[in-house]
C-alpha cells in the first residue's frame, strides 16, 4: 500500500468497495481483457503497419458508459472509460505516423448481443455511416445515437449525467 493509500484509509475503502460487490474484481478483470487489452493489443500490433501508408485509421468501439456509470455494468463502464482515456492518448501519440484515431461512443446497438434487451437501439447501419462521416472529416470522435450525444454534452454541466441516475 503506498503512503499516500495509508494516509487516506485507501486500503479500507477498497476493501468496503470490493465487499459491496461480490466477484467486483474478476468481473472487472474480465471486461478489461476484451474491453481494454485488446483494444491496446490490437493497436500494438497494428500501428506498424498502418505507419507504412501514408494515410490510415483506427476506430475504437467505446460506449456511452464511458461517461455514464449503468447498475451492472460497472466493470464494463471502468473498462470503457479507461479505453477512451487510452483512445485519446493514441491520437496523440499515433498522429505522428499520420494515423487518424477515432472514438465511437454509442448506446445500444440494434444486433443480436442486445437482442434480449429491451431499450431503444440504433441501427449499426447508421453507426457505421456516422463512423464514416467522422473519417471523412477528419474528425475525432463519434457520437453515434442521440442519448450518447446528450450525455457527452452533459459533461460540464451543472448537473453532468455521470452522476445522477435517470
Amino acid at each position: 500500500m503506498s503512503s499516500n493509500e495509508k494516509e487516506s484509509g485507501g486500503g479500507r475503502a477498497a476493501a468496503k468497495l470490493y465487499a459491496s460487490m461480490p466477484g467486483a474484481s474478476a468481473r472487472m478483470a474480465a471486461a478489461a481483457c476484451g474491453n481494454l487489452f485488446g483494444m491496446i493489443r490490437v493497436t500494438e500490433v497494428f500501428a506498424p503497419v498502418l505507419a507504412a501508408k501514408a494515410q490510415s485509421a483506427i476506430i475504437n468501439a467505446l460506449s456511452i458508459v464511458s461517461w455514464k456509470a449503468s447498475p451492472g455494468l460497472t466493470p464494463y463502464s471502468i473498462a470503457k472509460a479507461a479505453a477512451w482515456s487510452y483512445t485519446n492518448h493514441a491520437r496523440m501519440t499515433l498522429a505522428a505516423q499520420n494515423t487518424q484515431v477515432v472514438g465511437l461512443h454509442v448506446g445500444f446497438v440494434d444486433t443480436d448481443l442486445a437482442a434480449g434487451v429491451d431499450v431503444p437501439k440504433i441501427d449499426p447501419l447508421v453507426v457505421a455511416g456516422r463512423s464514416y462521416d467522422v473519417l471523412e472529416e477528419g474528425g475525432f470522435e463519434v457520437l453515434a445515437d442521440e442519448g450518447t450525444a446528450k450525455v457527452k454534452a452533459s459533461l460540464s454541466s451543472e448537473r453532468p449525467a455521470y452522476a445522477f441516475q435517470g
